[in-house]
């Protein structure tokens, strides 16, 4: 039996690219491309080979005993039953390591969320608080009183007038400068609107601090299209079918015709 034929026929029947079995397996591109031309040097030896072939056939359904057997006896049968471990549990070690990322992500939007409260805070006591101008009132006459030559004219009528004077004046003025910055600093919120359009057919995955937008294979005419509050990340299976308009910039002419393209695309 071909190994690597049978595994790139089995590949194309079921529609796949390169880059899922990429995610589903954890083996690099080009060491997929080299086992499906039958060329194993790109493995690091006869025991990762077979591992690989192993993760390579439980991801596309086929039964891995007869691959196993057309590459013949294994060279080194105690370091294989050390690799065989690893690779039955490559879903457990993709799942492992998905984790820190989502960490990140969620202690960034842990630390937005903060601002934001901290923002609407400031606004509520400083925007609406004609009470925290009023206390510079009676320190402004007082401050303001350089004329202390005339002690006569204060307790007289006289009295009124500076009275209403410093306080209409730091009523108008006062007020106006903290109830303007928190209005434009507190309710300013980003976003990411990204739009994909397929001309050719190509694998496709978007993903923001949430988890997975979107996953899986598009054809030529088809759209997606998404809206989101944190960054979202972006891989394309066939970079010259899909084009991406995000937040009101079109990307094309991605790269060539099966090439990976990844890309985070930041709040605005």
């Amino acid at each position: 039996m071909d190994v690597g034929s049978a595994l790139h026929q089995a590949r194309i029947e079921r529609g796949l690219y390169i880059p899922e079995l990429v995610y589903r397996t954890r083996i690099r591109a080009e060491v997929i491309e080299a086992i499906e031309r039958n060329d194993f040097s790109a493995c690091g030896g006869d025991v990762y080979a077979r591992g690989h072939v192993r993760a390579l056939a439980a991801a596309l359904d086929l039964p891995v005993e007869p691959l196993l057997e057309a590459m013949g006896a294994p060279t080194e049968a105690s370091a294989l039953e050390a690799v065989e471990p690893e690779s039955l549990n490559i879903w457990t070690l993709q799942e492992r390591s998905r984790v820190p990322g989502e960490r990140r992500l969620w202690v960034v939007a842990g630390l937005a969320a903060a601002v934001i409260v901290i923002a609407l805070v400031w606004q509520s006591r400083h925007g609406s608080g004609q009470p925290v101008p009023v206390p510079p009132a009676p320190s402004t006459p007082a401050a303001s009183s350089p004329a202390p030559t005339t002690p006569a004219a204060s307790p007289t009528a006289s009295s009124p007038s500076p009275s209403s004077s410093p306080t209409s004046a730091p009523s108008t003025s006062a007020p106006a400068s903290p109830s303007a910055s928190p209005v434009a600093t507190g309710t300013t919120t980003g976003a990411v609107t990204i739009a994909f359009a397929c001309s050719q057919t190509s694998w496709l995955r978007v993903t923001n601090a949430s988890g997975t937008l979107f996953q899986g294979t598009l054809r030529a005419g088809d759209t997606r299209s998404f809206s989101s509050s944190s960054d979202v990340s972006v891989v394309v299976g066939n970079a010259a079918g899909i084009t991406i308009t995000a937040n009101g910039t079109t990307y094309d002419h991605l790269g060539a015709a099966g090439a990976v393209y990844t890309n985070t695309f930041r709040v605005a």
